[in-house]
């Protein structure tokens, strides 16, 4: 015994010390991860309330005029205003799917006039009032006056309907699949599905009419914008007309959409008229191929120009349309209205130009590739303006008519530049790759998206009215009656 020093007690009350700081370490990690997922449940709960409410809100038929039509003519802004006097119990009505008791503090309503415009908000407090969520939708009024009275490519007296074919980001009328790392800001509207295939940022919204299919770790990574996404399963039906500018039909005349809007135009052959302006040096031509060479022998041509400050000026092409040799910038001036029956492949270096105040409407039966991408000129970075005729278009709108055979795409975007169009191709499909970006809007049949390039929404587009005769409207926002939902998230 007296060779004992008490090590035997140092060394076990040692370890319970450290066993017991263990368990404290292990009931506080505990007690933490409790908390963690009862806050994430009450936020998940207080979404899906939200979520309800605009359901109801959307759904509701107790108004005979209209709920929204209700609130956009009263003058009024905020929930309890706008919804004084109006039939049936709204109020209750939408209380009764909501905790909250005050249903101005659960629903806010913006009406921007000017926009033509109504934006809720629907809100739960959650749990302890601590897990707030909104969902906000904003809803367009769509026009009922006669949008033809200005003049129709129709060629007749027939009313022209009126259609925004740029209302979102991105319309497919069947798939969108992302691969690489790009990015979308603005909505997707999706006929079909939308394919996940690799880690782009979440877009603003997505409307899928068949589903959003993406691996599990991308919905964990960016889940709270995917809680608001909706497809077939939250029960949303894709129900836009694809080509709702008829640009693949003949009109009654036997017409093509592209023919009778030439037909209100004088419209000259692109050869002719660069020879009447002296710039024969231009160009080259075969039998299948109008090609911009940038110059010829000791005349340079690396800067070309089409169109005519201040004037409209509409050319025609009934061959390819090629760029190729010393051309390094395609510029536009004036408004130009470019009839291609052929491809038009805007390829190796050109970049194409669009000068302060110039407007390119360019018509293309065929496949279009934008290689080196399109600029807006030094000053004129606004993307909407008027052209010639005092009509607010886009700096450039693409219509492509081509129908897709086979898997070859009908428009391909590529290049490290900025690319700044409205295209419209409801017949074909399109590709973005590359690092640059997008700016504007996009139809199609379907849309692959890869590389890390992005795409931007212009929001001006949203209010931009295109008659199915090709004319652009002059229906102001707000006017007439019809609803229509631009945005979710």
């Amino acid at each position: 015994m007296k060779h004992q020093q008490g090590a035997a007690l140092v060394i076990v009350m040692a370890l319970l010390s450290g066993a017991l700081m263990l368990g404290m370490s292990g009931m506080q990690s505990a007690l933490i991860d409790e908390r963690l997922a009862g806050n994430y449940r009450a936020s998940v709960q207080a979404q899906m309330n939200s979520d309800s409410m605009m359901s109801e809100f959307r759904n509701y038929s107790g108004s005979s005029s209209g709920l929204l039509d209700d609130i956009y003519n009263t003058e009024c802004d905020g929930a309890q205003e706008c919804y004084q006097g109006f039939e049936g119990d709204v109020l209750n009505h939408l209380n009764s799917v909501t905790r909250i008791e005050t249903l101005s503090k659960a629903v806010d309503i913006r009406v921007d006039k000017e926009k033509g415009t109504i934006t809720v908000i629907t809100r739960d407090q959650g749990t302890n009032n601590n897990s707030v969520r909104e969902t906000i939708a904003t809803y367009r009024r769509g026009g009922d006056e006669d949008p033809g009275s200005g003049g129709g490519g129709n060629g007749d007296d027939s009313e022209d309907e009126a259609v925004t074919p740029f209302s979102s980001a991105v319309t497919v009328c069947q798939n969108i699949t992302f691969k690489g790392s790009p990015r979308i800001t603005g909505g997707v509207l999706a006929g079909n599905n939308v394919v996940v295939d690799g880690n782009p940022a979440p877009p603003d919204s997505i409307f899928a009419g068949g589903k959003i299919i993406a691996p599990n770790w991308w919905r964990n990574q960016n889940g709270q914008a995917v809680a608001n996404y909706q497809d077939s399963s939250d029960g949303y039906e894709f129900t836009e007309t694809c080509d709702n500018l008829g640009i693949l039909d003949k009109d009654e005349n036997g017409r093509t959409f592209f023919e009778a809007i030439a037909a209100e135009r004088d419209v000259v052959g692109a050869a002719q008229w660069l020879q009447e302006q002296g710039r024969d040096h231009y160009f080259e031509e075969s039998d299948n191929a109008f090609t911009l060479t940038g110059g010829r022998n000791n005349q340079d041509a690396s800067i070309s120009y089409l169109g005519v400050p201040g004037i409209e000026t509409s050319l025609s092409i009934n061959k390819n349309l090629r760029t190729s040799g010393r051309l390094q910038r395609l510029v536009v001036d004036g408004t130009v209205n470019l009839f291609v029956d052929g491809d038009f492949d805007l390829g190796g270096n050109t970049s194409l130009e669009i000068s302060q105040d110039a407007v390119l409407n360019l018509y293309v039966s065929g496949k279009v590739t934008l290689s080196a991408g399109s600029e807006l000129a030094l000053g004129a970075e606004n993307f909407m303006r008027q052209d010639s005729a005092g009509v607010e278009r886009p700096a450039v709108s693409i219509y492509s008519a081509y129908q897709q055979a086979g898997s070859q795409s009908g428009v391909k975007i590529g290049g490290s530049n900025n690319t700044y169009a409205a295209i419209y191709a409801p017949g074909s499909n399109v590709d973005i790759g590359g690092s640059g970006a997008l700016y504007g809007s996009l139809r199609a049949q379907n849309v692959e998206m890869f590389g890390s390039g992005r795409l931007e929404y212009v929001p001006e587009l949203a209010d931009y009215r295109v008659g199915t005769s090709g004319e652009t409207s002059d229906v102001s926002p707000g006017s007439g009656s019809g609803w229509s939902l631009v945005g979710w998230q």
